[in-house]
């Protein structure tokens, strides 16, 4: 069971499946029967000839239907639609990445590399160098067989018809030399046609072999073992191009098959590239299936065909190529044949059908009109008909159509039957034109007077209604209407065509205007009044004196006295008003302004505005006054500010140029006093006076000087100065600024050593008091409590102040410093039992021996020794 499904495993990239069957390994039976199946199952597919050929280059990169990494080597686990591999001892491998030389002999399909070059192959490679020997066992019962390497291709026929020639090229590679010079490096080719895909397989029944297609590789070294699996250049290869006659049914497939089936021992490997399979198809189609007779059509072959002829030749263009022009005149059939060079033909045919040619009849109901009128265009002779051009028609396709043109035309009529156009026919339309009317003499009149109205364009004339006219018919007439009136004339040509539309001339009667004058008739001095005209269409003023313009309305009169204006018009149809008409227009003075009054005060003040020269008045803006009309009237602004008068005469004229009044508010200054305001005793200081020009001090007790600033005060007690100031403006303070003068005692500071006699070593405390600050020398120590520890008589001065003062002279403290004994013994310190020894102390006073035999001193002062 297993051999039938070794020739099942289709071609991987990258993908390895080596399985080497054993004896005892049941296993891996299993396992290979049921991964067979699965690829059998899910990884058939075949190649087609649906183009009529089949190329494969395994070297080509680009191809779509096979992907490459980027370094143009197969992708590992990449599947080839078509191709199979087989091995009849169970050895299956997919294709991987080989370089410039052949693997070693792990079994399989590779994808090669040709020595020294860029190409890649298809190859296999024998799975064990000692077949043949008791190394290996390759069948189940122990025997050894002969190693069978084959690559397939698997194609079906869906061309849609029989193939009977085939034409395959390819070339066979041998990629090693023979490890035994006297191995068979023999390679066949063979094909296999089945109803469904075929397997793979090493059998001989079934196969075809093509004798022009087997290889024999060259036995390069023709002595064993002198060079296993050496890379060869990619010149060792052969090759082949053969047709080949073979019949596959429509939607049947073949298997062709390169093998190398005695691949024993370390016999040479090979490898396939470039493969070209092609079958002769033909397919024919025409540019127009239908043409009318003598047209042209193209009949275009296509397939795998090298050359086509056509038949049979009538009205072609001719009789071979690609492409060929028929222009039958009746309908017929054209064969093409194809020719695969060398290798076959085939054939297809096209049918093109043939229409007649019709023949028109045009006709017009009236070949003459007037314009305006219409006449009906009729044509038979065909099934659909054309006109142009389509002027003034009801229709620009089909019969009965209707046509008013403007004037004299020819129309063409194109008509067609089957898709075969007839030869184009006309017809002439005569347009006689009709009476296009004029009027002509004054449309407008003044009421009272006439006109002459002319008619033109026609032969004969009408006018109608016969109102004020002096005739009926004819041309010119005279007419004097009382008041507005339309007349309507009507005419006809001499070729007795009446105009279309009669021509209407409304004779406009315009009244005499009354004239209207509007507009302010007094005005003030230095002012101006618009004055309007009415009633007419131009106007006409006199005297222009002080006039923007003496025409047209409305016009701005300013003059510099009571002045009388006449006023004439015209209206818009030139008819001048009867009675001329006056203005009088008065002028009144305007008042000069004036205003009296303080114009400076001080922050606080006020001062009385009055105005003069007119009769009312009025005061803006009305901040910090006592009333915003009138005069006099009382300004208490708290800040400089303009006040603007304004002022109206009895006659009701206003000032032209309102007057203006600047009151200026100057501030009252605000007083600072700055400078020390306390002393201690016997000491001065100075008093600065700010926010102000001058200054007064109050009381004078003790100051450098009573007024000015700064001033110096020297009191010999506390004393408060009172401080008055005027501004430059002359404003004086409000409100006095005081400053006290606070005059300090000198402090009675007192300086004190407790103890005031220490020993040399250790230490004292100096006190201060009756101060605030406290600064002792020598040391630089502050605080009133300091510790000291001189190593000699010392005295201390104390710095010290109080509210700022300080003592009128430096205390001081005095620290005396006594130094410590060195107590010394003598006589002898080593003595017999039951004798003695004096012992003498020294460098103390008042000496005395303890019991431990330790000399003590008390001085006046208590300075204890250290125990000698």
């Amino acid at each position: 069971m297993l051999n039938e499904y070794r020739n099942l495993v289709q071609i991987y990239a990258g993908m390895s499946i080596k399985l080497h069957l054993r004896k005892c390994n049941l296993l891996l039976r299993v396992f290979v029967i049921f991964f067979a199946l699965l690829v059998s199952n899910t990884l058939f597919a075949q190649a087609t000839f649906t183009s009529g050929s089949y190329s494969q280059d395994f070297g080509n990169t680009t191809d779509p239907g096979f992907p490459y990494g980027a370094s143009g080597s197969w992708v590992d686990n990449s599947y080839y639609p078509g191709w199979y591999v087989y091995d009849n001892i169970g050895n299956f491998q997919g294709v991987v990445n080989i370089t410039n030389s052949a693997p070693t002999n792990t079994g399989g399909t590779y994808m090669y590399t040709i020595n020294g070059g860029t190409g890649l192959l298809l190859g296999t490679r024998p799975s064990d160098g000692s077949v043949g020997t008791s190394s290996d066992t390759s069948n189940e019962d122990g025997t050894v067989s002969p190693h069978g390497l084959a690559l397939g291709l698997c194609m079906q026929n869906n061309t849609g018809a029989t193939i009977q020639n085939i034409n395959i090229q390819f070339d066979w590679y041998q990629l090693s030399e023979a490890e035994d010079g006297g191995q068979d490096n023999s390679n066949y080719f063979d094909y296999l046609v089945a109803n469904s895909v075929p397997g793979l397989s090493g059998a001989t029944a079934g196969y075809t072999n093509v004798p022009a297609l087997n290889y024999t590789g060259p036995n390069v070294n023709g002595t064993c073992c002198s060079a296993q699996v050496l890379g060869l250049p990619g010149t060792v290869h052969t090759h082949f191009n053969q047709c080949i006659s073979v019949t596959v049914a429509s939607g049947k497939y073949i298997m062709f098959r390169w093998w190398d089936p005695n691949d024993i021992h370390n016999d040479p490997h090979f490898a396939i590239d470039n493969i070209q399979i092609s079958v002769a198809t033909v397919s024919v189609s025409a540019s127009l299936p239908t043409v009318c007779a003598g047209s042209p059509t193209t009949l275009t072959a296509s397939g795998s065909c090298s050359s086509y002829t056509w038949a049979p030749n009538t009205n072609l263009s001719a009789t071979t190529g690609t492409s060929v022009t028929a222009s039958p005149t009746a309908a017929t059939t054209y064969t093409v044949t194809g020719t695969l060079t060398g290798c076959g033909t085939a054939t297809a045919t096209v049918a093109v059908a043939v229409n007649a040619t019709p023949t028109l009849s045009p006709s017009a109901s009236s070949p003459t009109i007037c314009t305006g009128g219409s006449t009906t265009l009729n044509v038979s002779g065909a099934t659909t008909y054309t006109w142009t051009p389509n002027t003034a028609l009801s229709a620009s396709t089909g019969t009965g159509i209707t046509a008013n043109p403007s004037s004299t035309i020819t129309y063409s009529v194109n008509g067609a039957s089957g898709g075969c156009a007839a030869a184009q026919q006309t017809v002439v339309i005569t347009v006689n034109p009709t009476p296009t009317l004029t009027i002509s003499g004054p449309a407008t009149i003044c009421s009272g007077n006439n006109t002459t109205l002319t008619g033109g364009g026609a032969s004969t004339y009408t006018w109608t209604p016969n109102i004020s006219l002096t005739a009926s018919t004819g041309s010119p007439i005279t007419a004097n209407p009382s008041s507005t009136i339309t007349y309507t004339l009507n005419g006809t040509s001499a070729a007795g065509c009446p105009a279309t539309t009669p021509l209407t001339e409304v004779v406009t009667v315009n009244a005499t205007p009354t004239l209207t004058i509007s507009g302010p008739a007094t005005i003030c001095s230095g002012g101006n009044t618009t004055l309007t005209g009415g009633g007419a269409s131009t106007y006409t003023w006199t005297p222009n004196t002080n006039l923007t313009a003496s025409t047209g309305s409305p016009v701005t009169a300013n003059p510099g006295s009571t002045i009388t204006y006449t006023l004439n018009g015209t209206s818009a149809a030139g008819c001048a008003a009867t009675t001329p008409l006056t203005e009088v227009v008065t002028v009144n003075a305007t008042p000069t302004l004036t205003i009296s009054g303080p114009a400076t005060i001080c922050s606080g003040n006020n001062t009385t505005l009055t105005g003069g020269g007119a009769s009312t008045y009025t005061w803006t803006p009305n901040t910090s006054l006592t009333a915003s009309t009138g005069s006099p009237v009382t300004a208490n602004p708290g800040s400089t500010i303009t006040y603007t008068l304004n002022g109206t005469s009895a006659a009701g004229c206003v000032a032209t140029t309102p007057l203006t009044e600047v009151v200026t508010v100057n501030a009252t200054p605000t007083l600072t006093i700055s400078g020390p305001a306390t002393i201690c005793s016997g000491g001065n200081t100075t008093l600065t006076g700010g926010g102000a020009s001058t200054y007064t001090w109050t009381p004078n007790t003790s100051l450098s000087a009573s007024t000015g600033s700064p001033v110096t005060a020297s009191p010999t007690s506390t004393i408060t100065y009172t401080l008055n100031g005027t501004s430059a403006a002359g404003c004086a303070a409000t409100t006095p600024l005081t400053e006290t003068v606070t005059v300090s005692a000198p402090p009675t500071v007192t300086a004190v050593a407790g103890p005031s006699t220490i020993c040399s070593g250790n230490s004292t405390t100096l006190t201060g008091g009756n101060a605030t600050t406290y600064t002792w020398t020598p040391g630089g120590m502050t605080g009133s409590t300091v510790s000291v520890s001189p190593t000699i008589t010392t005295t201390y001065t104390l710095n010290a102040t109080a509210s700022g003062c300080s003592p009128s002279a430096p205390q001081t403290a005095v620290v005396t410093v006594n130094a410590t004994p060195t107590l010394t013994i003598s006589g002898p310190a080593t003595i017999c039992s039951g004798n003695n020894t004096t012992l003498t102390g020294g460098g103390g006073i008042n000496l005395y021996m303890d019991t431990k035999y330790k000399f003590n001193c008390k001085h006046r002062f208590t300075c204890n020794s250290k125990p000698g």
